[in-house]
């Protein structure tokens, strides 16, 4: 019996190592149902008191990231940050925590143009890639079908005749000729008293002419 009284109070008197043991040597913030809580990033950062609950950067600021409030911090503000957090659904609070560290992280490196450098980068290396790809695919056609640009480039043409006579009928389908120009008949002007003065003059110099000469003739006979 006495063997068994010393075991039961070398038990009550080793102490208790549990969590309850951990929370009192570690000298951190209080448990809430015998767990231990370590502050978040933020509450770290700005020396208060976290409380897993009520803690709105808990969630998506974890104690082992430090730098990652610490940016967001320095660029936003711990108070806007936590007003953006409450304003969207909580389904989307993680994706607009990674946003603003994102962010926060580009105006940190380029204060001037932040994250909008980034995009344009993004923006022409997605072009030449898709230039690339759509290059890259027009080869594989090639290999695919090696015979099409061989059979264009080696088609027969047609028959000469049958080219001669195909734009002839082409051409009149198309554009059929012109009607013929309408001739009008005029008569002639009637002669001009000119005209019949000089008739009659001509006709006198031609009957003038012998009778001189005949004049003429005899003379020279006499």
């Amino acid at each position: 019996m006495s063997a068994q009284r010393e075991k039961v109070e070398k038990v009550k008197i080793e102490p208790d190592y549990g969590l309850k043991g951990l929370n009192q040597i570690g000298g951190g913030g209080g448990g809430e149902g015998g767990r231990v809580i370590r502050p978040c990033a933020a509450c770290k950062q700005m020396r208060r008191h976290c409380s897993a609950k009520k803690c709105p950067f808990s969630p998506y600021f974890p104690p082992n990231e430090p730098l990652r409030f610490a940016s967001v911090h320095r660029v936003f503000g711990a108070s806007n940050v936590s007003k953006m957090l409450a304003e969207v659904p909580e389904s989307l609070r993680a994706e607009v925590a990674i946003s603003l560290v994102y962010e926060a992280d580009a105006r940190l490196r380029d204060p001037v143009y932040g994250c909008t450098a980034e995009i344009s980068a993004l923006q022409r290396r997605v072009e030449s890639l898709q230039q690339q790809l759509n290059s890259a695919w027009d080869e594989l056609l090639k290999y695919k079908n090696p015979h099409h640009e061989a059979d264009i480039f080696n088609a027969e043409p047609p028959p000469s005749h049958d080219v001669a006579l195909l734009p002839s009928v082409a051409t009149t389908a198309a554009f059929p000729p012109p009607p013929s120009p309408t001739v009008l008949l005029v008569p002639p002007p009637p002669p001009t008293t000119s005209g019949s003065l000089l008739l009659s003059s001509s006709a006198s110099s031609n009957q003038y002419c012998p009778l001189s000469a005949a004049a003429d003739f005899s003379t020279i006979s006499n």
